[in-house]
């Protein structure tokens, strides 16, 4: 049910987010275990210092709002004859709509939708993962609209980021962009930002829990003689829905055939046992 992964989703973004350490999440699921608490400091049985927590209780800048639109399922049978096998598919399909409010202004300061598409082998209980991968995506976009990934250091052919966790994966490759002239936009005055110049590719070869370690593939520019009068992000590559969907439909048809061999050793191994 859309509820159920509202529900799901919910927490795996709080898990995220506070994953990038850029945010500082004010948890309100548990309200009511947190006001008992805060009733026991009034009650006057507590050390007078005790009271003082009661003014450090802070108010959101910033809320992140969503709707979970209904995950759709289609399952397909296709008769492979070069194996003598059924590949039995399920087509998932969902949407996901968010937006930043600024709780003062009501401002949206940033909105978008993830749309989850993919075809995975087996059965619908297999997308038990929806919230997880959702939410990596989620994260990823609003970090890059405010915190993009910066290079606070760079060593030999290597470049620190000030970021770690389940955010950054190993092997993920990344483009390199250097920051130039701030840009302001003509009719409001607003700031849009700095301009981006990307000159090259960087490799994540290490992750920590508060940073990461990349290497430079390739760069138009010594980032190390840069990096005192320009500043460095590192933004991901665009990945396609296609080639995603054609990578696990790849993976399907191989589990498949592996499956059909492993079943015709098995029969061919019992029937000489038999004779």
């Amino acid at each position: 049910r859309s509820r159920d992964v509202a529900d799901d989703l919910t927490q795996a973004l709080v898990s995220q987010l506070t994953q990038t350490r850029k945010f500082a999440i004010i948890d309100r699921d548990y309200i009511n275990e947190q006001n008992v608490e805060l009733d026991l400091i009034r009650s006057g049985n507590t050390p007078v210092e005790e009271l003082a927590k009661l003014g450090n209780r802070l108010s959101t800048d910033y809320m992140l709002v969503g709707k979970v639109s209904p995950i759709s399922f289609r399952r397909r049978t296709k008769r492979m004859r070069t194996i003598n096998a059924e590949i039995k598919n399920t087509d998932v399909n969902g949407v996901v709509s968010y937006r930043i409010i600024d709780v003062a202004t009501g401002q949206v300061k940033f909105s978008d939708q993830y749309r989850y598409s993919v075809t995975i082998d087996g059965h619908v209980s297999r997308v038990s993962n929806f919230s997880e991968i959702a939410s990596l995506n989620i994260v990823e976009k609003i970090q890059n609209a405010i915190f993009p990934l910066r290079i606070e250091s760079v060593r030999g052919n290597n470049v620190y980021i000030g970021q770690g966790g389940k955010n950054i994966r190993l092997g993920q490759i990344y483009k390199l962009v250097q920051l130039g002239r701030n840009i302001k936009d003509s009719y409001t005055k607003e700031s849009l930002g700095r301009e981006e110049i990307t000159v090259g590719r960087v490799k994540i070869v290490d992750v920590q829990s508060k940073q990461s370690v990349a290497k430079i593939l390739k760069s138009s520019v010594d980032v190390a003689a840069a990096i005192e009068r320009h500043a460095f992000i590192i933004r991901p590559l665009a990945r396609s829905a296609s080639s995603r969907s054609q990578k696990s439909g790849s993976a399907s048809v191989k589990k498949v055939k592996k499956e059909a061999e492993d079943e015709l050793k098995a029969l061919k191994k019992k029937s000489e046992k038999d004779w």
